[in-house]
């Protein structure tokens, strides 16, 4: 299994390119879902943020 930073930086980027959900990803692994989600979802939150900036 991959380590969990990994898993959450791969997540992160499957989101934001459209290819996979929230939920698809935490299905992915669900023996990690519970110390994952949280942290995906401010990681996606985050990056939305950051794509919505004006500079």
């Amino acid at each position: 299994m991959k380590k969990r930073e990994d898993m959450l930086v791969q997540y992160v980027e499957d989101v934001k390119g459209g290819s996979s959900s929230i939920e698809d990803c935490l299905n992915r692994y669900p023996s990690v879902r519970e110390q994952l989600e949280p942290l995906l979802k401010i990681a996606v939150e985050i990056q939305n943020r950051r794509g919505n900036r004006v500079e």
